[in-house]
């Protein structure tokens, strides 16, 4: 027993195990998120607010009766199934910009689309066609380019309201390039919808820049850089790995952000390979393109490239480009220009409204070439017209016939122009007592007529062979070297003089009828984007 002067025992704590310490580290990491959540909280908003815009509403527009009964009349006139015409838009809002469509007017646009019959592809089922799959019926393909926030803000609820689905161009560089371009969190939204798919419109490379030395600006995707440092050009192989970085690059945004690999590409300002500085011959920039896209689209071309076969050959597509001032009328107007028909006409010189002038001349009309007009004035020498320019690109089984009337002396002629805008068209010229036949502008045949004032023309187009025979006795004849989807198109009347003072010819009759063969824009072995050395080199 103690005594009651003697020290007390230390009392011995109790050993703290493992658990003990991860409790204690467990309440500061507690305490210290409690902390942060605000912080956290406030962080996401912020960026919920920078990369997620909202989204407006907009009021359904409402269609007269009298527009939507026209726009369906001038769909019953046209072919049942077609190529679809690729409409591009850039941007959806409130600007004075040439280049924005206000959501009243896409929201109108769509809704005369979808009264009128009109359904919308995707990316896929639009290049399943180019690869010859099956003609969609009464389809359009609609297509944005750049990507800005206009898309999401406006764009999307009214393409859900017509159950219309949209295709758009990214400029991957530029997204989450706030407030004008689309963010990758309203992608994904977007993307998820189902109602959008996205498509390559380069990375860094949409943009100008000096193209020479005299620092003339021009795209750099489609042209060679100017290397001041250097005093230079960049060598081709230079251009090909720049250009090629760029689209491995925009391949690898998508790819990081979960979208599907691209497979269109659409020329940046439209500038395409006819407007490059690269070296000729030598490879294009549609032949680099074509290593990593089954097709490319442009607003300009050198010459008609709607969807079709033709198209498909080349690998480029024109589209009609909708910009602040396109009315629905006028939108189905152009759309019922460009959807392709057969070549049945018995008189195409009484629909003057579908001829196009393209002699330079300040002219409008077909008089000249019918007699019912006045003739150029001044140092004007010939005057032409085509008929139906864009809705004609893919004819190739089909007959001319016409008759030219006023022949003089031998100082003047007319001319029955077919496959037009082809890679060869051909023309079949004759005057008082001779026939030319000219393929791409080069004499390939000469015969000798008997001297007439009026001569019957007609030519047969089928498959690469172009036969021409004149007042039923006289034959020539041509066959193409290029592939048959090349050479395809429709027809052109020309007229001229040699001299001033000479009476001008006119053609009096004209008819053309198809042949029994493959029906134009109709899904058919010859047009297909497939099969043409695309080699989709692994990136």
């Amino acid at each position: 027993m103690e005594s009651p002067g003697a020290p007390t025992a230390t009392r011995r704590r109790p050993r703290r195990g493992p658990g003990h310490f991860a409790a204690r580290a467990g309440l500061v990491f507690l305490a210290l998120a409690v902390l942060a959540l605000p912080f956290y909280a406030a962080a996401e908003y912020y960026q919920y607010q920078k990369y997620m815009s909202t989204q407006a509403d907009t009021t359904a527009v409402r269609l007269t009766s009298a527009d939507t009964a026209s726009w369906a009349t001038a769909v019953r006139n046209l072919p049942a199934t077609s190529a679809p015409v690729v409409l591009a838009y850039h941007d959806i809002g409130y600007s004075h910009s040439p280049y924005v469509v206000t959501p009243r007017a896409f929201d109108a646009q769509l809704a005369a689309l979808q009264k009128a019959g009109y359904h919308s592809l995707t990316t896929d089922e639009f290049v399943q066609y180019l690869n010859g799959g099956p003609t969609p019926p009464r389809s359009v393909y609609i297509t944005f380019d750049d990507g800005p926030d206009g898309l999401w803000v406006y764009g999307d609820r009214i393409l859900a309201r017509h159950h219309m689905h949209g295709s758009v161009f990214l400029i991957t560089g530029q997204v989450d390039r706030r407030p004008y371009y689309l963010s990758w969190r309203e992608i994904d939204r977007m993307a998820g919808s189902g109602r959008w798919d996205f498509q390559d419109h380069t990375r860094d490379l949409h943009r100008r820049a000096a193209v020479d030395a005299s620092g003339r600006q021009a795209s750099v995707l489609a042209n060679r850089m100017w290397l001041k440092g250097r005093n230079r050009l960049e060598t081709t192989a230079e251009y090909e790995r720049r250009v090629t970085d760029d689209i491995k690059r925009s391949f690898a945004d998508f790819a990081h952000h979960g979208l599907p690999k691209p497979r269109v590409f659409a020329f940046p300002f439209s500038e395409a390979t006819e407007k490059a500085n690269l070296p000729k011959p030598g490879p294009t920039l549609q032949d680099l393109l074509d290593r990593y896209f089954t097709a490319t689209v442009t607003n300009h071309s050198s010459r008609p490239l709607t969807a079709g076969r033709r198209a498909a050959a080349a690998r480029v597509v024109q589209r009609l480009e909708v910009v602040h001032t396109t009315t629905p009328a006028h939108l189905m107007n152009q759309i019922a220009q460009w959807t392709q028909v057969a070549p049945s006409d018995t008189a195409p010189l009484s629909r003057p409204a579908l001829w196009t002038r393209n002699d330079g001349l300040a002219q409008q009309g077909i008089g000249v070439l019918t007699g019912q007009g006045s003739a150029p004035s001044g140092h004007a020498r010939y005057a032409a017209a085509d008929y139906r320019n864009m809705s004609s690109v893919d004819w190739s089984s089909y007959q001319v016939d016409a008759t030219v009337t006023g022949l003089g002396n031998g100082t003047n002629q007319g001319a029955v122009q077919v496959r037009n805008d082809s890679l060869e068209p051909v023309a079949v010229s004759v005057s008082r007592g001779t026939l030319i036949l000219s393929a791409d502008g080069r004499p390939v045949a000469e015969r000798a007529l008997a001297p007439a004032v009026e001569h019957r023309i007609r030519v047969t187009v089928s498959g690469p062979t172009t036969t021409v025979r004149v007042d039923g006795s006289v034959t020539a004849r041509w066959t193409s070297r290029h592939k048959a989807a090349d050479i395809t198109g429709g027809i052109g009347l020309r007229v001229g003089v040699n001299r001033a003072g000479a009476a001008w010819p006119s053609f009096s009759s004209l008819a053309v009828k198809q042949l029994p063969g493959v029906l134009p824009g109709t899904g058919d072995a010859q047009r297909t984007a497939s099969g043409t050395g695309r080699t989709d080199p692994a990136v």
